[in-house]
């Protein structure tokens, strides 16, 4: 005689495994909805959502945003997301950790300076210097030449 099958409830049917592509394809849609959503900052509050050059946001940035994406149809958790995105960025530590650093409103109007304990902590969060990488903040700025020119004397 065969033992007893044991019979499977709803939610253990439910359970499958994950494919790595799907988790894939999901990181990469929030990602383009963030990349969508900051540009849509970039046009509203030009200078304030520089990826090149980032500047410290007031703390409680979500709040003055919550009617902006009101108004642009995205959802709390994708403003979530991309606040998280942006603020984890080293390019963002590296603007908290500048002397004399402030903090900006939505309307460009200062909020308040960068504490010394803030600043530490984004001091603690960039990635550790080394020889092949740059401790500065990329710049988006395409006039530049890529690699300097050399000058050579003419006599």
């Amino acid at each position: 005689m065969n033992p007893p099958r044991k019979r499977l409830t709803l939610p253990q049917q439910r359970r499958r495994p994950v494919p790595a592509d799907a988790a894939s394809l999901a990181s990469r849609a929030r990602r383009r909805r963030s990349e969508a959503l900051l540009g849509r900052l970039q046009q509203r509050y030009p200078g304030l959502w520089e990826p090149g050059s980032p500047v410290p946001l007031a703390v409680g940035i979500h709040r003055q945003l919550y009617p902006v994406i009101d108004a642009f149809g995205v959802s709390r958790k994708t403003l979530r997301r991309f606040l998280s995105w942006w603020t984890t960025a080293p390019a963002y530590h590296l603007a908290l950790t500048l002397p004399g650093a402030t903090r900006y409103n939505l309307d460009g109007s200062p909020a308040g300076g960068v504490s010394a304990c803030q600043s530490d902590a984004a001091r603690r969060r960039l990635p550790p210097p080394s020889d092949s990488t740059v401790r500065a903040a990329p710049t988006m700025d395409r006039t530049r030449p890529s690699r300097p020119r050399l000058l050579t004397e003419t006599s």
